[in-house]
């Protein structure tokens, strides 16, 4: 009995952790599929391509208080937001921002659900005034 109760322990532990291991796999692989959150580095190295579209996500009050150079302001709470956004070329790669990252997550979901490939600066602009600030 202690035998078949030791297997049973074996084969359930064995199937939690495949569970496991595949659970995050497909988190990973469908995270990349919908956007891609970049590092402020990266997102600077993502800007050097001409053809990607920069919308900022915030309020124009917090993009008159600044912005990264070129964005186009674009507010994800303004009730026109999704008329404005789908006017944007879907063949063209879109980088989001917003403050510190959930407006321009909650962007790129949108964007992604309308046949765009999207980029958001993780952490926002807080992140790249960071920086920014420490060069």
């Amino acid at each position: 009995m202690k035998y078949i109760l030791y297997i049973l322990f074996v084969a359930f532990s064995s199937i939690q952790q495949g569970y496991s291991q595949n659970q995050e796999e497909t988190v990973k692989i469908t995270r990349d599929t919908i956007w891609q959150d970049l590092t402020t580095q990266e997102f600077k190295k993502l800007l050097q391509d001409k053809n990607i579209q920069l919308i900022d996500v915030r309020t124009p009050a917090e993009y008159q208080d600044g912005h990264i150079e070129k964005a186009c302001n674009i507010d994800v709470r303004d009730p026109q937001f999704t008329n404005t956004i789908i006017k944007l070329d879907k063949a063209k790669p879109v980088a989001v921002y917003c403050r510190s990252g959930a407006r321009g997550r909650t962007a790129a979901a949108f964007l992604v659900k309308q046949g765009f490939k999207v980029y958001n600066l993780d952490k926002g602009f807080l992140s790249w005034q960071s920086d920014t600030n420490k060069q």
